[in-house]
């Protein structure tokens, strides 16, 4: 909704949204109407895997909805080395591949 806000659009169209809960609940609605115009807006990593839907384009950057991810141990963890273990295979050039084919794009700062 703050995209549609910041494009001026929101009020025009606020009688054709059907705002959903969360991204999969919109994707899986999106894939079950009737309607041959209907589009979703979510982010990408929730489009990819939904069934019956497909991404069509990226937001422009001024319009996404990034979400940063962080991984820490616990100072109280069983075995805080296999949770940095887990970290470093999550965040690892090995995995860019995978990271990437789920819709998620390295931290740029």
């Amino acid at each position: 909704m703050k995209g549609l806000r910041e494009l001026g659009i929101d009020t025009a169209l606020a009688g054709r949204l059907r705002p959903c809960p969360n991204g999969a609940a919109a994707m899986q609605a999106l894939s079950q109407t009737k309607d041959s115009g209907a589009m979703g807006c979510t982010q990408i990593s929730e489009i990819i895997i939904a069934t019956g839907v497909r991404l069509a384009a990226s937001l422009p950057k001024a319009f996404e909805l990034a979400t940063i991810y962080s991984a820490a141990v616990s100072t109280r963890a069983a075995h805080p080395e296999a949770g940095a273990a887990l970290i470093n295979l999550l965040t690892s050039q090995e995995a860019a591949g995978l990271r990437s084919a789920g819709g998620f794009e390295p931290a740029t700062s």
